[in-house]
């Protein structure tokens, strides 16, 4: 049997594209490597927080149009979704990607689709998959079958509204891999897809998270210079956003998720020398955990040893993600700097140690996510850096 579509990678991106495409009628084999994974999907088990997707998920599955498996198998497209890193040194792991191109090239055939949604450095596609499907199969990009970049452009808590109405960029190597890309979305329901060179859909999905990076850096950085002036930085945001042509960011306690804290790192090492204010971000927002625990062991008291209180573990509000989240920084530097923590989360009970109300009881609390649950929470004793 052949499947219209195989998603390799089954995570934040990948198991939503697959339910989202089987939906439309595709007949979708979902594929990840994590063989608990796969027997909990089998199982209808939603292995992922995300509005909407354990219903879609079970009635893709009863439908009969989406398959769960551990291994490729023959498709006329191909979707691969995994993660893309930075390694100690800061520099792309692409092992994940070298992994799933591996893994379809015995079942890869003249003239089906390789797309690529995960977010990589440019010349990804050209330098790495391209080279790694020649060897394994003796194929050609240009002649033989379709290989194209699409990156992913969505937010944990809103995948599906976002999967199909945020514009698709789709990029091939060549202008028939484009066009056949864009179909494939077509086919799924995006109504606005932008057809372009894989190279420039790849640097165009680092660019959205650079800019995104840099913006928050400078509004960090102006939270520093306004504590400095003892003036409200959130007034000054708000006033300063009033101009027509002015959008700055919220300052907060650094910036977390699969995308904007790696990205950056993509276009630094790439071009090092041209780089430097996207260096000067990351650096700025990489530090902002830091001067939070200054501002809480300076709330708290450094000669008081009792227990600090923290709510929220997740990167943003209202998800379970924890993915380069600064929160988890902040725990961990002070439990290095050996205070004891009651931690609250509701979508990360895994983290938790404390209650709601344990943690409250404390004479310092922190709130390191704004989780809706929270928004009502009121004490002199709380502090908060997402808003006033």
């Amino acid at each position: 049997m052949e499947y219209d579509l195989c998603v390799v990678g089954l995570g934040y991106i990948g198991l939503p594209s697959a339910v989202l495409f089987s939906q439309a009628g595709l007949k979708v084999l979902g594929v990840d490597a994590d063989l608990a994974k796969v027997k909990a999907i089998q199982n209808n088990e939603c292995p992922i927080h995300e509005k909407e997707l354990p219903i879609r998920l079970a009635a893709a599955i009863a439908s009969g149009n989406l398959d769960i498996t551990s291994e490729p198998r023959e498709a006329k497209a191909f979707l691969l979704c995994v993660p893309t890193p930075v390694t100690d040194d800061r520099k792309a792991d692409l092992t994940f990607v070298e992994a799933a191109t591996r893994s379809i090239i015995p079942v890869l055939k003249k003239g089906d689709l390789v797309l690529l949604e995960s977010t990589v450095p440019p010349n990804t596609c050209r330098d790495l998959i391209a080279p790694l499907i020649r060897q394994g199969t003796g194929m050609d990009p240009y002649s033989d079958y379709s290989l194209a970049h699409a990156p992913e452009r969505v937010i944990p808590g809103a995948i599906f509204q976002e999967l199909i109405q945020n514009v698709r960029i789709v990029g091939g190597m060549t202008p028939e891999a484009t066009e056949a890309a864009a179909q494939l979305f077509l086919r799924a329901g995006i109504k606005d897809v932008r057809r372009t060179t894989a190279e420039v859909a790849e640097l165009s999905k680092v660019v959205e998270n650079t800019y995104r990076d840099v913006n928050i850096a400078f509004a960090n950085e102006l939270a520093t210079i306004c504590e400095r002036l003892a003036v409200n930085v959130h007034e000054v945001i708000h006033l300063a956003n009033l101009h027509p042509r002015v959008n700055i960011h919220q300052p907060g306690i650094g910036v977390g998720g699969h995308c904007i804290p790696v990205d950056p790192w993509f276009l630094i090492h790439l071009c090092p020398e041209e780089a430097q204010l996207v260096r000067a971000a990351r650096l700025i927002n990489d530090a902002k955990p830091h001067k939070v625990v200054s501002d809480i062991l300076k709330a708290h008291g450094h000669g008081n040893v009792g227990p600090i209180g923290i709510l929220g573990v997740a990167y943003k509000p209202n998800v379970d993600d924890v993915r380069e989240s600064p929160a988890m920084e902040i725990i961990n530097l002070l439990q290095r700097a050996h205070r004891v923590l009651y931690i609250f989360d509701p979508f990360l009970p895994r983290y938790s140690n404390a209650t709601l109300e344990e943690v409250m009881a404390q004479s310092t609390v922190a709130v390191l996510t704004d989780h809706a649950s929270f928004a009502d929470l009121k004490g002199s004793r709380i502090l908060r850096w997402n808003r006033d």
